[in-house]
């Protein structure tokens, strides 16, 4: 069976639909892309949202799901069902124990946030790669256990303390030779009628036997794109990126002058998520404009490539935790120190606030959740600028009274406008965007959560990771448990 190239999808599907779809799909390669075919295969294998929802299973090996559990799922008949899909996150069958120090931590950032299932999976997961004895981390032996120098396990004792927990628990690890042997025999097996497994990963290594068994019973999907620097690797970057705005505004029925792809790829660089949600935010600005201008991209797209605090600050305002924490993990390695990362987050949720003051307000009762572009320009901006002059004029007369006489007034506070540029209002209609994924009382919790981390950045001596990652879970996610500092499974 065929081993294909992600662009190569929806010829394979028309295929499939005129024959059988197959039962196993590798899918692996750059992550958005994955995602994309990932989707695209879901809503030909279960065509109604309906069965979706009863009928597709998630498993990811991360969050405590495995192949052992997939199998027997996809082993498990449903009555009256059309069919079942299990979308199975698992690159470990297919990567080593390499990189220890990365993944350790991990197990301890998540082990820090009371996650105790995840982490112990986690942790499981990489003595079976690193082929050691949950005996000997129980023991204190984590050199001998996790295949370490003696010097560098020095500084990870408290992997004793995750290892007691899988001991209690009845937690043992399963090798990933074991998972990968396990699902090989599963495929060649085959599954009940209309049964499909999708098997998602970052890498896959063409020499193992899983490899070549999914090869010969189902279809590999390769959504590898070259990262490297080299002439050869770049033009095929741009190639990607290309067919992706080319589809994007072919599907708006939109055109584009020379030079906006290249202006694009120049603030975004290759990023496949952060370039599609740039060329969609560009239809969506021009309206009912056939033709997209590298003006239109001056005037929308910020240089993410330069600035990427604010993809980080744009991920929190739009709830999307993951991308939030990576950029936490990006911003911190690249240099950025994590006061900076506190104030852009405060900056954010003090925008957004602004912005629910406004909506809740008389004047902002012309705006409603999801309206279109032109619509915010026509009636909504117009009250906006109002708004922002009215509230400056009051602070204005507030400091004049509570000023010394003779005193010099101080600055109006711009950080408190809405539109500090009126004459670009883009921006500012997707600050209302954002804010309408909040509730008012959401965005005043944010607002005690981010004075709370603060102090614990100050005076506790925690992980500064650790506390920022667990405000994003806690303004993105507000059932996030408060206490940070102790997991809940060591009280």
């Amino acid at each position: 069976m065929p081993e294909i190239e992600y662009k190569d999808i929806k010829a394979h599907i028309e295929k499939c639909r005129a024959a059988v779809f197959d039962p196993v799909y590798l899918v692996h390669g750059d992550d958005y892309l994955r995602d994309q075919v990932v989707d695209v295969l879901i809503a030909a294998l279960l065509p109604d949202p309906e069965d979706r929802r009863l009928h597709l299973e998630t498993l990811d090996s991360a969050e405590g799901g495995g192949v052992f559990d997939a199998i027997e799922r996809i082993n498990t008949l449903s009555l009256l069902a059309p069919g079942k899909v299990i979308r199975l996150k698992d690159g470990g069958l297919f990567s080593t124990g390499g990189q220890a120090d990365k993944q350790i931590d991990k197990i301890k950032d998540v082990w820090e946030q009371g996650n105790a299932k995840k982490a112990a999976s986690l942790f499981l997961d990489l003595l079976a790669r690193r082929e050691g004895q949950l005996a000997d981390a129980v023991a204190g032996d984590i050199a001998g256990a996790l295949k370490l120098e003696s010097e560098a396990a020095a500084k990870f004792s408290w992997i004793a303390e995750v290892a007691g927990y899988c001991e209690q628990n009845g937690l043992f690890p399963q090798s990933a030779a074991d998972a990968a042997g396990a699902l090989k025999s599963a495929v060649e097996r085959g599954f009940p009628k209309n049964h499909h497994i999708l098997l998602i990963s970052d890498s896959a290594d063409r020499r193992t036997a899983l490899y070549k068994s999914i090869k010969t019973c189902g279809t590999i999907i390769n959504c590898v794109v070259p990262i490297g620097s080299r002439k050869a690797e770049q033009d095929e970057q741009r190639r990607v990126l290309s067919r992706m705005m080319q589809h994007t505004f072919s599907r708006y029925g939109k055109t584009a002058e020379p030079g906006v792809f290249d202006r694009i790829f120049d603030r975004t660089g290759f990023d496949p998520r952060g370039f599609s949600i740039s060329v969609e935010k560009l239809v969506h600005y021009v309206g009912d404009a056939g033709r997209i201008t590298v003006a239109h991209v001056d005037q929308v797209i910020d240089k993410s490539r330069e600035d990427p605090i604010y993809a980080f600050t744009g991920a929190l305002a739009e709830r999307r935790t993951v991308d939030a924490l990576q950029f936490i993990a990006s911003l911190l390695d690249n240099g950025y120190h994590y006061m900076q990362l506190l104030s852009a987050m405060i900056n954010q949720v003090r925008k957004l606030l602004v912005v629910k003051t406004f909506t809740a307000s008389r004047e902002g009762s012309v705006w409603q959740p999801g309206a279109s572009f032109d619509r915010f320009k026509s009636q909504v901006m117009p009250e906006v600028i109002k708004f922002d002059a009215a509230l400056l004029d009051h602070v204005r007369q507030r400091d004049e009274h509570l000023a010394p006489k003779g005193a010099k007034p101080s600055k109006s506070p711009t950080e408190l406008q809405i539109a500090r540029t009126p004459n670009n209002p883009y921006p500012v209609y997707q600050l209302f965007l954002q804010s309408d994924r909040y509730t008012l009382p959401e965005i005043h919790a944010a607002v005690v959560k981010l004075h709370e981390a603060d102090k614990r950045l100050k005076s506790t001596g925690q992980s500064p990771k650790t506390v920022l990652e667990h405000l994003v879970f806690s303004i993105c996610r507000p059932d996030t448990p408060d206490d940070v500092s102790a997991p809940a499974f060591r009280k």
